[in-house]
């Protein structure tokens, strides 16, 4: 089970952590901001998220309805200072709200319910935002490439043909035009950011609202012009 521990105090996201069953420790990420958080949900897809109320950039409640609206599927646990604030959890349909302090008994049970929530909503079948050993069949000139979607930084159009740029420095010519390509990889993650780029969010580094460029980072770095509604888009849906 992969968990995401947001808070903007190191000391509150540990104080969570050493509540939290060991078996439910094996890959646990921390963030300190709902937008810190978005990159996490994209590089890391977590099953389960416990957050604190009170956030930077958006509360707890936000993330959880940005969450809630989107595919991500993701039980999110919210914990509050303020009993008071239940009913902005139920509002933003938070999958478990308790209030500090508290106790490991209570965090671990709200943990294993929404593991066994995932577990009934997908069975043994891989969400289809997980990339773990995805490959997509690409045409090429000379016949067609298993390409490995994690791998996959960026597509870039070029005339009828589309150019896929991998994040180990290869790249390969594909006889599909962009909107083929851009359709078969569209449930992992990937956008279309102007007329002739589509790009792996689980790659993205930064975001310059005031020029407006989008810039990747995974082995090599690139640069793309964004346009202003692609930015709006993309927070939200939370990708930002």
């Amino acid at each position: 089970m992969r968990l995401l521990i947001i808070d903007g105090i190191a000391s509150t996201r540990k104080e969570y952590i050493d509540l939290i069953d060991k078996k439910y420790l094996s890959d646990v990420s921390e963030a300190n901001s709902a937008e810190d958080a978005a990159f996490h949900i994209l590089k890391r897809r977590p099953d389960v998220i416990i957050t604190s109320d009170v956030l930077s950039f958006r509360s707890g409640y936000e993330l959880a309805r940005l969450v809630n609206d989107s595919d991500l599927k993701i039980p999110v646990i919210v914990i509050s200072n303020d009993t008071d604030r239940a009913i902005l959890a139920i509002s933003n349909n938070v999958f478990d709200f308790m209030v500090r302090p508290v106790k490991a008994l209570r965090l671990n049970n709200a943990i294993e319910n929404a593991f066994c929530t995932i577990k009934e909503m997908y069975g043994n079948k891989v969400k289809k935002t997980d990339t773990n050993d995805v490959k997509v069949k690409i045409n090429t000139p000379s016949g067609f490439r298993l390409i490995e979607i994690d791998k996959l930084m960026y597509c870039e159009a070029e005339g009828t043909y589309t150019k896929l740029f991998l994040s180990d420095g290869e790249w390969y010519y594909s006889t599909y035009n962009l909107g083929k390509v851009e359709n078969l990889i569209k449930d992992f993650f990937f956008i279309r950011i102007n007329r002739s780029v589509v790009i792996n969010l689980r790659k993205v580094k930064v975001i310059n609202k005031k020029d407006e460029t989008c810039i990747l980072e995974d082995g090599l770095e690139a640069k793309f012009k964004i346009t202003k509604k692609k930015i709006r888009e993309m927070e939200k849906n939370l990708t930002l």
